[in-house]
């Protein structure tokens, strides 16, 4: 006879065995349905691993918020430090603002955003304009999306940014060429009118 029992200890399904009198079938069995176990284990392992090397690596900012807007996940070109990364978990941009001393306007928007996503149901795209600490202007675009599970509860928010500030930049510098351009032809005009 085989007796087998199963527990849960921190999230891991483990097995115990008391075997006495095994036939050569049972031990056959409980070796395929172990090394199946196993197989199982790593591949999620594999994928686990994969997945959030991906969403790290994306190079653009990256956050997934719970539905009260606590972050759940952070990559390191959202915030680059990794210590502060690991503390944002299951902090607010409040918290953020509060650990850096900042002033609390961009949680106060980003807040004004999360919830008129909630409310509506829909994503939105925006532009956040910042000033660095070098006197440069930086422009990130940001979408953020909500995903809801099967029964129209909200799981989860996602959010993510990219600097645009070199589109910015040759924007205008595009507008400064073209207003030049419109001066040079606004003045051979006047000229030609003088020949």
């Amino acid at each position: 006879t085989i007796w087998i029992g199963e527990f849960n200890y921190e999230n891991e399904k483990l097995y115990y065995f008391n075997l006495s009198k095994v036939s050569d079938e049972d031990i056959k069995q409980l070796k395929f349905e172990l090394k199946k176990e196993i197989a199982l284990r790593k591949e999620a392992e594999f994928q686990k691993e994969f997945f959030t090397s991906v969403l790290e690596n994306i190079p653009s900012d990256l956050a997934v918020f719970d539905p009260e807007h606590r972050y759940l996940f952070v990559n390191k070109h959202g915030i680059k430090n990794p210590e502060i990364r690991d503390f944002m978990f299951g902090k607010t941009d409040y918290d953020y603002c509060k650990l850096r001393n900042l002033d609390t306007k961009m949680a106060d928007d980003r807040r004004a955003v999360f919830n008129q996503i909630v409310e509506s149901k829909k994503s939105l795209e925006w532009e956040d304009n910042y000033v660095l600490p070098n006197g440069d202007s930086q422009t990130v675009f940001r979408k953020m999306s909500p995903s809801y599970d099967e029964n129209g509860k909200l799981s989860y928010v996602i959010g993510y940014g990219i600097d645009v500030t070199p589109i910015k930049k040759a924007e205008i510098q595009a507008k400064q060429s073209q207003e030049q351009v419109q001066k040079v032809i606004s003045q051979l005009r006047l000229l030609e009118s003088f020949l």
